[in-house]
């Protein structure tokens, strides 16, 4: 599964959650939100800049720096939604 980094505070999602949080939106609000969940990613991610994907490399940089800091139950959560 693909995981996203919010540019704004470094928080992590995972495609669900921001399909999710689409749906909700566009539950909410049908006619600003007349585009597919994927559509929402994309915009977030290459029009306004507001996420960007994780890659391999960046993953396991996280990955060592929670372990490093004695921080195993986040790295052991961002490590099953990364394989799911």
């Amino acid at each position: 599964m693909k995981l996203y980094v919010s540019s704004a505070t470094g928080s992590i999602y995972d495609e669900n959650t921001l399909r999710e949080s689409f749906f909700m939106m566009r539950n909410a609000a049908p006619r600003e939100y007349d585009f597919s969940s994927e559509e929402y990613i994309r915009r977030r991610v290459e029009d306004k800049q507001e996420l960007y994907e994780l890659t391999p490399e960046q993953m396991m940089s996280i990955m060592v720096s929670l372990l490093a800091a004695n921080k195993r139950e986040q790295a052991r959560e961002l490590a099953v939604a990364w394989r799911a």
